[in-house]
């Protein structure tokens, strides 16, 4: 979700501001400047914002720059002065990231990608319960298994208490004995390993379902609540199953999900392979306003127009 977001975040009005203080002072190469070093303080408060359009690509910006400066120079006629500008401008892509929507491209393979980690999510919960359900039975097959080695070797037990006697009586060999005691000493071995299967299956089965209502250090026993039915009848349908694993298998889908990325990728790489040319326009309006001042290169009688109407440079220039 945060990747759909992020790329979604391309089309967002980008804001962008700058304010700046900048003073300048270089030794006068020239006798026309007025002073022994010519001395520029400029301020800039610039603002700007610049739009991409989802359907086209291309960009739209508006930006609005002021700038105020002052000199010590004899020769500025506007002095201090301010000169704000606004513009719009547009620029339309051509051929490399031309196309209907194109610029959304990278929203879309971001959407399948996600689409792709749902599907995954999906499969994995699809696997654990697979895994449980299969822990489950298991737990039901080895206590069906050891009873019935217990029963064998209740079977075998009983067996070689009969054939001794029988033996005892003069009724059987002693070899049909010998017999049944092997026979009940593998019934014996068949019922330990039954246990202990029983108690592998036990603890594979608690530790994939993690049920711990009281907050214990080891979970809590899981008991098998439902046994096997073997007299009901499962009819199934084999192409429909086959039908409903292909359109709703979560693996699957995921599968589809990444192959429509790659080819959005693709689409997106051969794009990247056209050169460069772009159509823009701007239109813009500038304007400057300020303090005149009457700087003569020659000086005239006092009370001629140039001589005494001056205005003086700014203070923080005068003794520069």
């Amino acid at each position: 979700f945060v990747s759909v977001r992020v790329a979604n975040g391309a089309f967002d009005p980008n804001l962008t501001a700058q304010a700046d203080e900048v003073k300048s002072v270089t030794p006068a190469t020239s006798t026309l400047i007025g002073a022994n070093a010519l001395a520029v303080k400029s301020y800039d408060w610039n603002f700007g914002v610049n739009k991409l359009s989802a359907v086209t690509g291309g960009t739209m910006g508006l930006v609005f720059d002021n700038n105020r400066t002052l000199t010590n120079s004899a020769f500025a006629a506007v002095n201090p002065s301010f000169s704000p500008t606004i513009a719009l401008s547009i620029s339309q892509p051509l051929l490399q990231n031309f196309g209907w929507q194109f610029a959304t491209i990278s929203v879309r393979v971001a959407e399948s990608q996600q689409k792709q980690s749902q599907w995954t999510y999906e499969q994995s919960i699809q696997d654990i319960i697979q895994q449980i359900s299969g822990d489950y039975w298991n737990v039901v097959l080895t206590e069906e298994s050891l009873d019935v080695n217990r029963a064998a070797l209740k079977f075998n037990q009983d067996l070689v208490r009969q054939n001794g006697i029988s033996v005892r009586v003069g009724t059987l060999a002693p070899l049909d004995l010998q017999e049944a005691q092997s026979a009940a000493a593998t019934a014996e071995a068949n019922v330990f390993t039954a246990e202990a299967n029983l108690k592998t299956a036990r603890a594979q089965i608690r530790q994939d379902v993690m049920y711990n209502p009281q907050g214990d250090f080891f979970p809590a026993e899981i008991e098998p609540a439902e046994l096997p039915n073997p007299h009901q009848t499962i009819v199934l349908d084999e192409s429909t199953s086959l039908q409903a694993a292909v359109e709703y298998r979560p693996s699957l889908a995921s599968m589809r999900e990444a192959i429509r990325a790659a080819l959005l990728q693709v689409q997106f790489s051969e794009n990247q392979l056209l050169p460069q040319l772009n159509i823009g326009a701007q239109i813009g309006v500038t304007d400057t306003a300020g303090r005149t001042r009457c700087s003569p290169p020659f000086t005239g009688p006092p009370g001629t127009p140039g001589s005494g109407n001056c205005t003086p440079p700014p203070p923080f220039l005068a003794n520069t």
